[in-house]
């Protein structure tokens, strides 16, 4: 069973993957997560960036919310880097 998971999640990862091409903003954040997870935090920080983005400009927070943005995730990166 553990190989027909594999292929289902495979799937599943490819329509994921094609929604987020399409830009589909929720699943654009999803995978971003994601690959956080995995420790790709560059494409998850570029994914997050671009939903923040889109929210932004549905105005769903302020101009001053999306600059502080970036740096809170800066703030958050180097904590994790503390020794």
């Amino acid at each position: 069973m553990e190989v027909a998971g594999a292929i289902v999640f495979g799937k599943i990862l490819h329509h994921l993957e094609r929604a987020a091409i399409g830009g589909h903003p929720v699943t654009r954040h999803n995978l971003g997560c994601k690959e956080a997870e995995n420790g790709n935090y560059d494409l998850g920080y570029q994914l997050t960036i671009e939903m923040l983005k889109i929210n932004h400009a549905r105005g769903y927070f302020s101009k001053e919310d999306f600059a502080t943005a970036p740096c809170a995730h800066q703030a958050a990166l180097d904590a994790t880097k503390s020794p």
